[in-house]
């Protein structure tokens, strides 16, 4: 083999490329599979109203050949996508928000990110070994607090803070052995059983939040009423992020982890 071969690096399409090959296929499968809908309905669950699919409503819906290219009334269309994921929902909806933020941080960072500079500023920094690892990670500590000082970015983590533990607790029966696995990385004497472990790490965790000054109750930041649970707890079954947690979820229980992190009594 010559001095000079390299074998070929396989590397990940780009994102685009993957968000436009979905949208292509499900645009093709459109012309194949006949077009179905659920009816939804509102129930009253712990004193919430939550929108609940009727799995006994399914009914096939007039095929029209497919999807269009375009649209102009708002139905669905394969160009319009990229649009209509953008603007769809309320101005202040999770999908919006969160959408401006990827394109104006994204875009921010991609602009300092391909000057070259932050890279070259970490190679000098783990150049050779030559750097202590402790100082490494005292400027990385200090950087991420200069930017929750400065510009907000304790807003994205300080409400996770309040609710990490009342959440480690719920979750302990189901990710034990991974509570264990942060108790020893938090110093825990390894000897000890797995359950002894996870409990450790729940006492370690509160024990870091308390150490940083972190707020450790809703009613320590920005407060919120009893009243309010039942909104928040709505709010959270709307996140589609709960249907990852180890255990299910449901308004009572979001209810409850709501009142275990310390809103007010009234």
């Amino acid at each position: 083999m010559p001095a000079f071969y390299q074998p070929p690096v396989s590397r990940m399409p780009d994102t685009y490329l993957v968000i436009g090959a979905v949208a292509l296929f499900a645009y093709a499968l459109s012309f194949v599979l006949t077009p179905g809908a659920f009816s939804v309905q509102e129930q009253l669950r712990a004193g919430v109203l939550v929108p609940i699919i009727d799995p006994d409503s399914f009914r096939f819906v007039a095929a029209g050949g497919g999807l269009p290219l375009f649209s102009s009334d708002g139905s669905p269309a394969l160009f319009n996508a990229i649009f209509e994921g953008l603007v769809s929902g309320s101005r202040s909806g999770g999908a919006v928000g969160i959408m401006a933020f990827i394109l104006l941080t994204g875009g921010s960072f991609g602009v300092v990110l391909a000057t070259g500079a932050v890279n070259r500023g970490l190679g000098r920094m783990i150049a050779g070994n030559k750097s202590d690892g402790r100082v490494l990670l005292a400027s990385l500590f200090f950087v991420f607090s200069l930017g929750g000082a400065v510009f907000g970015m304790s807003e994205e983590t300080i409400p996770f803070v309040i609710m990490l533990v009342p959440v480690m607790k719920f979750n302990l029966d189901k990710v034990a052995s991974k509570y264990a696995e942060v108790a020893v990385a938090l110093g825990a004497n390894p000897g000890q059983s797995e359950s002894a472990l996870a409990e450790e790490a729940i006492k370690r965790v509160e024990q870091l939040r308390a150490d940083s000054g972190l707020p450790g109750l809703i009613r320590e930041g920005k407060g919120a009423k009893a009243a309010d649970l039942k909104k928040l707890a709505a709010q959270a079954m709307n996140d589609m992020c709960h249907f990852t947690n180890p255990k299910q979820c449901n308004p009572q229980v979001m209810h409850d982890l709501f009142a275990e992190a310390g809103a007010d009594a009234a």
